[in-house]
Order: structure tokens, then C-alpha cells, then sequence
């Protein structure tokens, strides 16, 4: 039995090599020739996946669509908060010269900062590991978030300043009007799908960041930093 079976053992593992198939038994050169046919439809096989691949996603719009629910949730990271916050945490922007002496008034500002913008941060860490993958329902979250930060500009527009401080004030609070203006817009362009005005929405919004962490950091009224 054992001598019967040992000459089969061998032959086993030689079944995968498609000997058989490209010459018949028999000669090392049928071998070759099968070997040679064997890499012949490797680079074949290589070819034909690539264009597999990449049809596979161009045709369908369900990508393209995730892509847009990606940059919006990017966009509005950066709209919202993201710009003058991360600023803040390095060198951050030359800043201009310190223009408000009223201490109480800083004092007040920073206290109703600190009340509203830490849940604001807490709301926008929460929405990014969401699962928000619809246009509209991120233009809800822009909307809130929006009402928030101008319910929070009346509050801070509504303490008291000193007469030669209000001009300072003002223009600081005004940018605020503009920065929920447009988070409003951007809301309104993601409801409209409208991925053309995401550019310049975004532009106006940073530059409107710039000058509110500028003014604030230069002022000491720095939990306003968005």
C-alpha cells in the first residue's frame, strides 16, 4: 500500500500547474510552454480590474453626493468655529492695538461667553461624529447654531460700555451680525444644494473670523473667541 501510494503523492501538488491542459504529459518543454501561458493571462487579468475599479463609482451620483455632505460638514466646521479657534491655540495673526479700556464691560462680555459658547463647541463636537448625511438636516444644525451666536451678540450689544469705547464696540458686534448673516447663507445654499456659493460664503466668513479673534484676543475678551 505504501509503495503504491508514494508515487501518487508527488502528482498532487502538480495539479494546480495546468500542465495537463497546455501540452498533454510528457515533456519538460509542454511544461515550459504551459508555464509560459500561465504568465501570458496574468498581466490580462491585471488589465481588466483596474477599468472595473474605476467604473465601478463614476457613474453613480451617490458619491459625488457624499462628497458635497463632506465638504459641507467641513465647511461648516470652519464657518461655525473652526477658523479663529484653531487660531487661537498657535501664534495666531499679528494683532491690532488693544482700543477698549473699559474693564467692566470686558469683564461682563467674557462672562456671557463663557455661559454660551462652551455649549455651542460641546453641539459642534457632537454633530461631526453624527451621522448627518442629508443636506437639509445639516441646514437645520447651521440655522441653530446661528440663533445662538446672534441670540449671544444681543446679549453681549445690550451691556453697558463706556461712551468712548462704543464705537469700538459696535463695529466688534457688527462683524457678529455679519458672521450669522453668513451662516444663514450657507445654510440656505445647502438646502438649495448650491455648492458653487460654498466658496464665497466660506471667504467672507473667514475674513469676518479674522477681525472678531483679532479684536477679541487684542482686547482681553478672549472666551469670545468663537
Amino acid at each position: 500500500m505504501t509503495e503504491h501510494q508514494d508515487p501518487q503523492d508527488p502528482k498532487e501538488p502538480e495539479s494546480p500547474k495546468a500542465v495537463p491542459e497546455a501540452a498533454g504529459p510528457g515533456s519538460n518543454g509542454s511544461a515550459s510552454v504551459a508555464r509560459q501561458k500561465g504568465a501570458a493571462k496574468r498581466p490580462w487579468r491585471t488589465t481588466r480590474v483596474p477599468p472595473r475599479a474605476a467604473t465601478r463609482g463614476t457613474g453613480r451620483t451617490a458619491p459625488a453626493s457624499r462628497r458635497w455632505v463632506l465638504i459641507a460638514a467641513g465647511a461648516l466646521f470652519i464657518l461655525l468655529f473652526g477658523v479663529v479657534f484653531v487660531r487661537g491655540l498657535n501664534s495666531g495673526p499679528k494683532l491690532p492695538p488693544r482700543t477698549v479700556e473699559d474693564q467692566e464691560f470686558v469683564r461682563q462680555a467674557n462672562a456671557s461667553c463663557a455661559r454660551s459658547l462652551p455649549d455651542l463647541r460641546r453641539d459642534r463636537a457632537r454633530r461631526r461624529t453624527g451621522d448627518e448625511n442629508k443636506e437639509a438636516a445639516l441646514a437645520g444644525t447651521v440655522d441653530r447654531t446661528s440663533d445662538e451666536l446672534a441670540r449671544l451678540t444681543a446679549e453681549v450689544r445690550g451691556l453697558p460700555v463706556s461712551d468712548g469705547d462704543q464705537a469700538e464696540v459696535r463695529r466688534w458686534l457688527d462683524d457678529w451680525d455679519a458672521y450669522v448673516v453668513t451662516g444663514r447663507r450657507f445654510a440656505d445654499s445647502l438646502r438649495r444644494s448650491d455648492n458653487k456659493s460654498y466658496a464665497g460664503i466660506s471667504a467672507e466668513s473667514n475674513e469676518l473670523s479674522e477681525r472678531i479673534f483679532g479684536f477679541s484676543k487684542a482686547n482681553g475678551i478672549s472666551e469670545c473667541v468663537f
